[in-house]
Parts: C-alpha cells; structure tokens; sequence
C-alpha cells in the first residue's frame, strides 16, 4: 500500500516547546529535513531577542561614552558590541519574517510581545546612528530614519491592542511608547533637524508623564499579579533614558 509520510508542523505548533529542545523532542523529529527543523528553531525564538540587541547597544554606548570622556580608544570595543548586536537583531526580526511569518502575525496581536519587539527600532537607531558616525552619514541617517518609523509603526499598533482589549497601564508599556525618545537622541547624533528631535522627545517625555503614575499605582498596588518578575524593573527605563 502508498506510504503516508506526515507534514512538518507549522510554526503556530511549536511555540509551547521549549526553545533549545533537542532531537529526542518529537516536535522537531517531525520536522523532516534540516532546513525545517531550523525553521522549527526560528519559529521558537522569543521576541525578548529585540531587548538583548538594545541591552548590547546600551553597553557599546557606554563604553562609546567611556571613550570620549577618557580619551581611551574603544573602537573595536565598540564595533564588536554593535556587530553582535545586529546579528541577534537579525537572528529574530528578518529571519523570523521571512521563514516563519504566521508566527510573527500571531505575535504582533499580543501588546507585550509587541512592547518586546519594540526594542527592536531602538537598537536600528542606535547602530544607524554608529554607522553614522564610523562609516556612511547617508546609509547611517537612512538606518536611523527607518528605525524611527518603525517605532511610531510599533507605538500605533501596541496602543490599538491596550485599547481594544482594554489593558490597564504596566511598566511593559513604555518600551513601544517612550521608546520614540531614541529616535530624538540618534536623530540629534546625526546631525538632523532640532525641530525633529525636540519634537521626538517631548513627545516622550509627554507619554512617560501620562503612563508613569498609573502604571506605578498598579505595581504597588497588585505586586502578585501586576509586572511579576524582572518585568517591574522597566519601570526605571523611561525616567533613565529621558534625563
């Protein structure tokens, strides 16, 4: 009689599983071939990828700091740390985009995924703003133009999800929203127009102002069901990244 050979899993079926399951893991021996248990992979790659992209931006810029204030020559430091930082940025916006899009839809429909993937237009500004600065003014500018669109692109569709299913304030909130403050800080290091980024920041500062009470008042109030674990520490972020 015919042979039934069973279909790959999609990648909606693999997103309980454990991220680094191995090959005794029945969900990827399913998978078949290489190339769809690599897609199994991908599939499983959690959006906090985008924050530990920003967390390497926020290092390189320090010791980016570092180096001017002492006169300590950090380039490679700092290429290193941005070059690690695009490669975790890659290894989860286009690679999840292109192999596994049905994910990536189903993830944009939950507001604290997409306050995690809003890390990632912080870190393309920031390593468009290095580029900038280390190789091509007009692919850098270009980086940081597109990082920014796709932060008020984030911040649109994270306050349409609050909205309709009606979340209440919580320190997730300020990733995709106050994040536009990036965009004034990269866009001042480029050289753009102050209006710009004057605007970029107050806007920030405007949206921290609206959120942060709220969004305390709950933390405080609810401590066991609001903001549990490292989660409640982003409500230092805004007040940081705003001074």
């Amino acid at each position: 009689g015919m042979t039934t050979v069973a279909a790959p899993p999609s990648c909606r079926t693999v997103l309980a599983a454990p991220l680094f399951a191995g090959a005794a893991d029945p969900t990827c021996a399913s998978a078949g071939s290489g190339l769809a248990k690599l897609r199994v992979r991908i599939a499983r790659l959690p959006p906090s990828l985008n924050g530990m992209a920003l967390g390497l931006c926020g290092l390189a810029g320090a010791w980016d700091k570092m180096g001017a204030i002492h006169h300590w020559d950090v380039d490679a430091i700092v290429i290193g740390l941005v070059l690690v930082a695009g490669v975790v940025q890659t290894a989860y916006l286009p690679l999840k985009i292109v192999t596994c899009f049905e994910v990536f839809l189903a993830e944009l429909s939950q507001p604290a995924d997409v306050a995690a993937i809003a890390a990632s237009p912080m870190a393309i500004c920031f390593i468009g703003a290095q580029v900038y600065k280390r190789i091509d003014e007009g692919v850098g500018s270009c980086m940081v133009a597109f990082g920014g669109v796709l932060q008020v692109v984030c911040m649109i569709r994270f306050f349409y999800l609050v909205a309709k299913q009606r979340k209440k304030p919580e320190p997730y909130w300020f990733p995709p929203t106050v994040s536009i403050a990036m965009t004034a800080i990269q866009a001042c290091a480029c050289g753009w127009d102050i209006r710009i980024h004057q605007v970029c920041y107050y806007v920030a500062i405007a949206i921290m102002l609206a959120i942060l009470p709220f969004a305390s008042y709950r933390v405080a109030r609810h401590p066991s069901t609001v903001a549990l674990g490292p989660s409640c520490n982003i409500l230092c972020a805004p007040a940081s990244l705003n001074s």
